[in-house]
């Protein structure tokens, strides 16, 4: 069985458009894990890491479950709402938001 032969690459971050140096250590760590050549440099790739952390922390805020004060089904909202507000399901909203024509 021959040893995989790595030669260090530079490459062009998809995201700053930097270049940045992939050495023959991390080709072979990646490799050992099935992952593919990166396309973006440690900072970007950290930084695309955070922004989906970040989506995921909203989709778990967006999961507050209240009735509407019209036809009572459940309707999802991503924020805390005070119990003297009424809360409209989508369906809801659409008759009871203001007129966006200034009327």
């Amino acid at each position: 069985m021959s040893e995989q032969e790595y030669h260090t690459m530079e490459i062009l971050c998809r995201d700053c458009e930097r270049t940045f140096t992939f050495d023959e250590k991390e080709q072979a760590f990646f490799a050992g894990k099935g992952y593919q050549t990166p396309k973006r440099c440690v900072p970007c790739r950290r930084a695309k890491h955070a922004r989906y952390n970040d989506d995921r922390e909203y989709l778990k805020r967006a999961s507050i479950e209240v009735e509407c004060w019209d036809c009572h089904e459940l309707a999802l909202v991503d924020f805390q709402p005070a119990p003297d507000r009424p809360i409209y399901c989508g369906r809801c909203w659409q008759k009871h938001k203001p007129d966006s024509q200034g009327g």
